[in-house]
């Protein structure tokens, strides 16, 4: 694809890779976190809830971040191109919140000392403003839709990275 203006796919490009190995690195590291912190057996309910947290937004920060690049193979012009990413993290981020709000209620039962109901509260609203700002590129994309796409990306990795910092720091009780 030719070289167009500043928010091109070009131009865009080493932002896109930037980002998928960032998020690619917390899922990592959070591999490694887990085994470190794991006593022999399965991992407990609220362990597999955390972790299913942490690389549910890392991973699909992950191929988010790859999807336009896709997008871009298949000759999809831009601003439209920006657009139809958008409305694939539009559809990921329904799914991945509805399952994070639904479960986080249930385990919020089990271990309530994990939750603070500000940072998840505002967790929360940020994935909604997200995905409002995602259907508005996907319905009207323009000069600046790739810098709303990638805003929606690292919004993912500050997502992965709070939780990534959570799992470390703040430890359910013994039950």
């Amino acid at each position: 694809m030719a070289r167009q203006g500043s928010g091109s796919i070009v131009d865009t490009a080493d932002s896109l890779s930037t980002i998928a190995a960032a998020a690619l690195g917390i899922a990592g590291f959070s591999g490694v976190m887990t085994a470190f912190m794991q006593r022999p057996g399965r991992l407990t309910t609220v362990e597999s809830y955390r972790v299913a947290v942490l690389l549910g937004v890392s991973f699909g920060g992950l191929f988010l971040a790859l999807a336009p690049m896709a997008l871009e193979r298949f000759d999809v012009p831009e601003p439209a191109l920006w657009g139809r990413a958008s409305v694939l993290m539009v559809a990921y981020s329904v799914v991945a919140v509805t399952v994070y709000l639904a479960s986080s209620r249930h385990i919020a039962r089990q271990a309530p000392e994990i939750f603070n109901r500000y940072l998840f509260a505002g967790i929360a609203i940020g994935h909604f403003v997200n995905i409002g700002l995602q259907l508005n590129n996907a319905l009207r994309p323009n000069a600046v839709a790739s810098g709303i796409y990638v805003l929606g990306l690292i919004w993912y990795l500050a997502h992965a990275a709070i939780q990534f910092s959570r799992m470390l720091f703040v430890q359910p009780g013994d039950r």
